[in-house]
């Protein structure tokens, strides 16, 4: 950890950058490796003066843990910084439908199986692709992403599904049904603050009524890290009832 060369060919030298490994490793003894690379992006953007945002991309939905995964996003994000997340839309109306018919994504695939939805390597180690198995809807991703700190910002127009917007005749409906949730739920747990309630619900139903969500193929969803992970668990402490472990 101290920088110096302790065996190679003659000729060879340390890279410039090795103090900056070796403060590394002093400082954080649970680190095994540091890769120090210079993509040409990431160059440019730091040449520009420019943030860096996470970005999960198409990758969340095959994720067994996704609060773990956007804690730790949360972890390495000052506040106000952006997350990108993108993912197959289960949430607009052609999803919707081919759930209610078949409890699959599209109308014209068999549900979650073994022989589609997992890969498994050959080699010894067991490892094990998941395909979409952990699909997760706009609702989910909300209340997960608050729970690691973060509030939508904006949610991103994508090309839409044509299906989708043929079954748009049933929007009335969906309104009619959406608003007769949101009444109902307000006249409940009325212990509660019902400013905060309204906010939660009301953010709820727009969410459930967003043309770019109920149209969409994919998500398209840019958070804000607003509080800091243990800001939040204080935040949801005083809202909430507390409960004892059985």
């Amino acid at each position: 950890t101290e920088g110096f060369l302790v065996e190679g060919s003659p000729g060879i030298t340390q890279c410039s950058e090795i103090k900056i490994h070796s403060c590394i490793y002093k400082t954080r003894p649970e680190i095994q490796s540091v890769v120090h690379v210079h993509p040409r992006y990431t160059v440019l953007t730091s040449v520009l003066g420019l943030t860096l945002r996470p970005m999960c991309q198409e990758g969340i939905e095959h994720l067994t843990n996704q609060l773990n995964v956007l804690k730790e996003f949360s972890r390495i994000l000052k506040p106000k910084g952006k997350l990108i997340i993108t993912t197959p839309n289960i949430s607009h109306l052609r999803a919707k439908l081919s759930n209610f018919l078949l409890e699959s994504e599209i109308y014209n695939r068999m549900p979650i199986n073994e022989i589609d939805s997992l890969w498994l390597s050959k080699n010894s180690d067991g490892e094990t692709y998941f395909g979409h198995i952990f699909l997760i809807g706009i609702q989910k991703l909300k209340i997960l992403a608050k729970l690691s700190g973060f509030s939508i910002r904006k949610i991103h127009a994508v090309k839409a599904s044509w299906s989708s917007i043929l079954l748009s005749i049933f929007l009335p409906i969906i309104v009619i049904v959406n608003y007769y949730a949101y009444y109902v739920s307000m006249n409940r747990n009325n212990e509660l603050d019902r400013e905060w309630k309204r906010s939660i619900y009301k953010e709820a139903l727009r969410l459930n009524l967003n043309s770019n969500i109920l149209f969409g193929k994919h998500l398209f969803i840019e958070f804000e890290k607003i509080y800091d992970l243990d800001s939040v668990d204080l935040l949801f402490y005083k809202k909430h009832q507390s409960f004892t472990p059985v």
